[in-house]
């Protein structure tokens, strides 16, 4: 698998591509532009590991909540877990 593409600002990675508050905590971090993982940098810091699977395929999306079920995340790349 390849490296992520991330989304970048000023040619740095923008660590703000994901910026949700979220059980009232802010949650920040990258996002892929080709398979749109996005990961809060505070809560997986691991997220930098995970390789980048590609596109999805038949322009879908990939199901990166963690559970499983192999529909579309509700919101795109939201945790890093897949």
């Amino acid at each position: 698998m390849a490296q992520h593409t991330w989304e970048r600002v000023g040619g740095e990675v923008d660590e703000f591509a994901l910026d949700l508050e979220f059980d009232g905590t802010g949650h920040n971090g990258p996002r892929c532009t080709v398979c749109e993982l996005s990961f809060c940098l505070h809560c997986a810091r691991d997220g930098w590991t995970i390789p980048c699977p590609g596109p999805a395929p038949d322009g879908d999306e990939w199901d990166w909540t963690g559970d499983g079920n192999g529909r579309p995340p509700r919101e795109p790349g939201l945790w890093s877990t897949v």
